[in-house]
């Protein structure tokens, strides 16, 4: 604003700066007055540079440990020092933004308040942008330095390529402009030249690099008719064409003109359907690439998926140069109103055939939708050719929901099961557990349990974790992270489950109810069931009483069954019982082991089968009874019926049967039974015989 108050015509600028500079010598004359005998110097090394080059100012006979300060034309602060042990100082500055001229640069001692000043000449300069490029391309060029509001002219290798209306700099001498390369050039390096009204003037390099352009369009079927022009070759030198492999050359050769171009046509060939390189190459080695798309342009959309109102940005290769191109999401415009009433550079396809255009998706129902890209052919946006479209798919992102349970309390050496769910949209969805970490020590440790993730049903995940034996006390929380893809979803979500970890165990009555390649399964009263490792907890048998056996472990004491454990009694020495299990061994006197009604049962048990023996020793010893001698006919009728004859006895009956079987007598008593028989019967005969008729 300062610069601004003075007049707009150079002169005055220039008279005014003058007047501040002497103003600032007739100062820094006052200091020198009461100075020391050798004041502070200052030297600026160049004396002369370019706006935005850094020089570098140095000096001596500070007072030692000063700070040093540094001004343009006395007034505007550019830099500060500190002074060494000496008193130098040195300090690198940017040659800042002013109008081209010669200014004083002062250097304050802030301690002695000395001061001393020398001449700096800034110069112009301008930065283009970019720095390389060939026929048609834009440059943007940048000036500063330059006399304050002053018409600026723009020169291309000595030719006048100033846009209108022309660039104007500002009060301070700045500018901003830009142009485009018109006409071919053959590679090489050219001038570019910025000139304001007073003749100030500077320069800066272009590079020209070879191009090529493919037309009517970079997309094609095999047998289309396209044509290559290319610029910035080398002067009249021969070149070559290929397509993908393919040399696709005219015979026996072509050349390029006076200016290093060409232009050649070329029928594709027969090739797959794909993306292919079209190289031209000249003999000085200058080479180009550029797309060609086989059979039709393709369209790209990143993302691809997306959820609710989304930025969605298309890319499309293979279309033709120069040409519009609008986009729809079925039926709904995509392309800014505002881009399409201007017909902004954004709608417009570059010389190697591809276009970027980013568009917000609207709210819409999930699901798989259609973007396609059409050219518009010069008329209304009613006269639409569509080119090529894409698949934008629009998911329902709601958050999937996961559940952890685990037991509230678990102990060393206990294998804790964490359950997972996942559900989405209310049904169970076999999701992807993306991560599953436990927390403990106050979140400062951690354990990855990813890799122990079991699937057990739909939705049904079991996560195990054994807690180790010297486990850290307190609150133990497994945080789960995962995921769940499906045509139109991609939900994500975190759950979590904790359980306390006690030293030992709270309840006296925990019963060890199963053993199973040595886990066993817990029942704790008011804490459900827990599976622990025995080996873990020191499991050991110490007593038995009846068919109750009593465990002792790190987590404390364990009741369950002689079955359970499978204890036995292996030897008896004494009133010694020696009895084994899975859980070890143990020795105890019978009077006190608990195993008494073993010890009992089996004595009695071999008590009955040597009396069984004895018994069936004592039968086949006795003799059966002799069977008591028929009584004599009556020989005349009887008026009186006979007595009935007694049942005999079921007892004696079985017990004759018993004795009588043949099976349990040896022969010797069966003879002598037999022959018994015999003479019985025969005095019998005799007796009936004698007897009168």
């Amino acid at each position: 604003m300062l610069l601004e108050s003075f007049s707009a015509k150079s002169g005055n600028f220039k008279r005014a700066m003058m007047i501040v500079a002497l103003a600032s010598m007739v100062s820094a004359s006052l200091h020198v007055q009461t100075a020391r005998a050798d004041p502070i110097t200052i030297e600026v090394i160049p004396t002369s540079a370019p706006v935005g080059s850094t020089v570098t100012i140095t000096g001596i006979n500070a007072t030692a440990g000063a700070t040093v300060r540094l001004y343009l034309i006395g007034m505007f602060f550019l830099a500060t020092n500190t002074a060494n042990g000496t008193g130098g100082y040195s300090i690198n500055i940017t040659v800042p933004a002013v109008p081209s001229d010669v200014y004083w640069i002062t250097a304050l001692d802030d301690v002695e308040g000395d001061t001393a000043s020398t001449m700096f000449t800034v110069e112009p300069r301008i930065v283009l942008s970019p720095t390389q490029g060939g026929f048609e391309s834009k440059v943007n060029v940048n000036g500063d330095g330059f006399e304050r509001d002053s018409d600026i002219t723009i020169f291309f290798d000595g030719n006048d390529v100033t846009p209108f209306p022309p660039p104007r700099s500002d009060p301070l001498g700045s500018f901003e402009s830009s142009f485009t390369i018109n006409s071919p050039y053959p590679n090489g390096t050219y001038i570019v030249e910025a000139f304001d009204f007073w003749g100030t003037v500077a320069s800066a390099e272009f590079y020209v690099i070879p191009r090529i352009r493919v037309w009517p369009k970079t997309s094609g079927s095999p047998t289309s008719l396209a044509f290559v022009e290319g610029s910035g070759f080398a002067v009249s030198v021969n070149a070559t064409l290929h397509f993908g492999s393919v040399d696709v050359s005219p015979y026996p050769w072509f050349m390029t003109d006076g200016s290093g171009s060409f232009q050649v046509p070329f029928f594709v060939p027969e090739v797959p359907n794909g993306i292919y390189t079209i190289n031209a190459t000249d003999v000085n080695g200058n080479t180009v690439l550029a797309q060609y798309v086989v059979p039709s342009p393709i369209l790209m959309l990143t993302p691809s998926r997306v959820s609710g109102s989304s930025i969605v940005t298309a890319r499309g290769i293979g279309f033709m140069y120069r040409s519009a191109i609008l986009l729809y999401l079925e039926d709904i415009t995509m392309t800014h109103l505002i881009d399409l009433m201007w017909m902004s550079p954004k709608l417009q396809v570059a010389e190697d055939g591809s276009f970027e255009y980013s568009f917000i998706v609207p709210v819409t129902e999930p699901g798989v939708y259609t973007v396609g890209a059409y050219v518009m052919l010069g008329g209304p946006p009613s006269d639409l050719q569509k080119e090529a479209s894409a698949p934008l798919t629009i998911v329902d992102d709601t958050p999937i929901d996961i559940e952890v349970n685990v037991g509230s309390v678990h102990f060393r050496g206990e294998m804790a099961e964490f359950y997972v769910k996942t559900a989405f949209a209310g049904a169970l969805v076999n999701a992807k557990i993306d991560a599953a970490r436990l927390y403990y020590s106050n979140g400062g440790s951690s354990i990855d349990l990813t890799s122990s993730v079991q699937l057990v049903a739909t939705g049904l995940y079991r996560i195990p974790y054994d807690v180790p034996s010297n486990a850290t006390q307190g609150a133990y929380t497994l945080v789960v992270e995962s995921h769940y893809y499906a045509e139109a979803v991609e939900a994500y979500g975190t759950g979590s489950g904790s359980f306390l970890l006690s030293p030992t165990l709270t309840s006296g009555n925990a019963q060890l109810v199963d053993v199973s390649n040595k886990i066993g399964t817990v029942i704790i009263p008011d804490l459900g069931v827990i599976k622990v490792n025995l080996t873990a907890i020191n499991a050991r048998l110490v007593n038995v009483e009846g068919t109750e056996a009593t465990i002792q472990s790190d987590i404390g004491e364990l009741q369950t069954t002689t079955d359970t454990i499978n204890a036995k009694t292996v030897s008896i020495d004494g009133n010694v019982a020696t009895i084994s299990s899975d859980l070890g061994t143990i020795m105890s006197r019978l009077n006190t082991t608990g195993f008494q009604l073993e010890v009992a049962t089996l004595v009695f048990a071999l008590l009955a089968t040597a009396g069984s023996l004895m018994s069936i020793m004592l039968i086949r010893k006795m003799k059966p009874p002799t069977p008591a001698p028929s009584p004599p006919s009556n020989p005349g009728p009887s008026h009186t019926d006979p007595p009935e004859p007694e049942a005999p006895s079921t007892q004696s009956t079985d017990a004759a049967e018993t004795i009588a079987s043949p099976e349990m007598l040896n022969p010797a008593e069966e003879t002598t039974s037999d022959e018994q028989t015999d003479t019985a019967e025969s005095s019998s005969d005799t007796e009936m015989s004698e007897t009168p008729e």
